[in-house]
């Protein structure tokens, strides 16, 4: 609720600020300082509206039914969403599908959103690092399938392990993200009956772990 607050007043602060600052260059016919200021507001609402779409997702109802997908599809449409950061930064990436029809209990749709988020903050994580690498692998044990994506940065700091997946925890500067990416991810595993965690690397470096039950060829993948 603290960090909610935090989020919310600081732009709408800004906002009646810009407004006033607005009307009176309005007023005393500055009309570019006031347009300028009006595009501040406008950048500022834009702000508050994707923090209000991100917390839709804590109020969905989860779905108590699932079906099945494969997961090396999902790692695939992924990896091309960012392909465009990738190629920016540099970055090598291997992956391990371990069997390109293993399937997994989850919907497609919204466990291609987890594998993104978590190549993105590996991107974050490696910003400015020579030999940026992604290793990503699948695989299986048992009825369960777990998803590894294991970057090359500095790792994650001992004292923050235990919070990385709370709500607007973030280690970013500010600006550069609202710290809900893991925890909405983790939200989503779990309403899948899975798991999302977090270690550090013996090479060094951040490891997720996603891991999913074996799903079975004749459900119908959810979203």
């Amino acid at each position: 609720s603290t960090a909610l607050s935090h989020e919310i007043n600081q732009p709408l602060s800004a906002v009646k600020t810009y407004a006033q600052n607005a009307l009176t260059y309005l007023q005393r016919g500055r009309q570019s300082e006031a347009m300028e200021n009006i595009g501040r507001i406008s950048e500022l609402t834009d702000r508050m509206a994707a923090i209000s779409k991100h917390l839709r997702n804590f109020a969905r109802k989860p779905n108590p039914t699932f079906g099945s997908t494969t997961i090396a599809k999902v790692i695939e449409d992924a990896l091309l969403v960012v392909s465009a950061r990738l190629r920016e930064q540099s970055v090598t990436v291997t992956t391990d599908l371990h069997d390109a029809g293993l399937l997994v209990r989850g919907g497609p749709v919204r466990l291609q959103q987890v594998m993104v988020n978590l190549i993105l903050n590996a991107l974050d994580a490696m910003k400015g690092q020579a030999d940026p690498t992604i290793a990503i692998s699948v695989a299986q044990v048992e009825n369960t399938v777990q998803v590894s994506v294991r970057d090359n940065g500095p790792g994650i700091k001992t004292q923050d392990l235990d919070q990385i997946f709370d709500p607007f925890f973030t280690t970013k500067e500010v600006g550069q993200g609202l710290g809900l990416g893991l925890s909405i991810s983790y939200n989503i595993i779990k309403d899948f009956g899975g798991t999302l965690s977090a270690h550090n690397s013996e090479g060094g470096g951040a490891c997720f772990v996603v891991s999913l039950d074996q799903g079975e060829g004749e459900q119908v993948a959810a979203q």
